[in-house]
């Protein structure tokens, strides 16, 4: 499995998360008919480290979950549901070994109704580092 996969994985079937979500993950764009809350989730920057000789076993991904809602209360409680799943998170995700995830920064978002309606849709917009452990590159 990949890393988004298995970011996937982690997430539906986080209890904090899939009692407010239940089944509303969505990587990169969520359904057009998806109710609230929900969350999507895409993959910002990706980078492999290296050692003095080669490449290391070492990389570094950024993922921006974006937790969305009618409210701002019901928002509120999937941010943090998040924020517990990943911030300070160590161990396996999947088939991934992460050596640490961390909650970089977050940063509230809001899009106006399109309808002439006064109900907009709050966002909150979470960047995750995760440092994990990737196959190396062998050369002859």
């Amino acid at each position: 499995m990949s890393l988004k996969e298995d970011i996937y994985t982690y997430m539906s079937t986080n209890a904090g998360i899939i009692a407010l979500t239940e089944t509303r993950i969505y990587p990169n764009l969520a359904t057009s008919r998806a109710t609230f809350p929900y969350i999507t989730f895409e993959r910002i920057d990706n980078r492999s480290e290296h050692h003095m000789l080669a490449a290391s076993k070492l990389a570094r991904a950024t993922y921006e979950i974006s937790c969305w809602s009618d409210t701002a209360a019901s928002l509120d409680a999937v941010a943090e549901a998040v924020r517990n799943a990943f911030d300070g998170f160590i161990g396996v995700m999947g088939s991934t070994i992460v050596r640490r995830a961390r909650v970089e920064q977050n940063s509230d978002d809001f899009i106006d109704p399109t309808d002439g309606s006064q109900e907009g849709t709050f966002g909150d917009r979470i960047d995750v580092s995760l440092w994990f452990v990737q196959s190396v590159p062998v050369f002859p």
